[in-house]
């Protein structure tokens, strides 16, 4: 099965399922606004974006993603375009051992540049770091910084 992918548009993935997917990358997938630095490409700022009551399972890589860009260009990061997608909801998912296909572990990825995000009422169970099976892998992932497991909301 591959995994979900879309780009800038007032989008809603609602009530979908994705189980055992073998596709390289995250399970749900949000694309950048921008391509990597030196580039800065403008693909789309997205807005309206909702990722709700959706099963996420047994994914090579994160769970849900939503790209943005890094801080640093020795990153390949775009800091002076701005802010990238805004007013997103992700509510009511559960994400089930996401990379226990091989690769990040992370439940919810949510990278820098992101505005008004909403996380709530989601569940992620059996995270898995590369090589280290369920249940080692970081259940929340905003910016480089992991929130603790049991977090029902992410604060940002």
């Amino acid at each position: 099965m591959a995994s979900i992918t879309w780009s800038a548009l007032p989008e809603s993935l609602v009530s979908s399922v994705s189980t055992v997917v073998t596709a390289v990358g995250a399970t749900v997938q949000l694309n950048a606004a921008v391509s990597d630095y030196p580039a800065c490409q403008n693909f789309g700022k997205g807005q309206d974006i909702t990722v709700r009551n959706s099963l996420i399972e047994r994914g090579i890589g994160e769970g849900i993603y939503i790209a943005g860009t890094y801080t640093f260009t020795r990153y390949s990061g775009c800091p002076t375009y701005g802010h990238m997608h805004r007013d997103i909801l992700i509510g009511s998912n559960t994400v089930r051992e996401p990379g226990s296909n091989g690769e990040q572990g992370n439940g919810i990825d949510l990278e820098g540049g992101l505005l008004n995000v909403t996380a709530r009422r989601n569940v992620i169970q059996n995270a898995c770091a590369p090589g280290a099976g369920p249940g080692k892998g970081g259940r929340w992932h905003h910016g480089g910084r992991r929130v603790p497991a049991g977090a029902s909301e992410l604060p940002l």
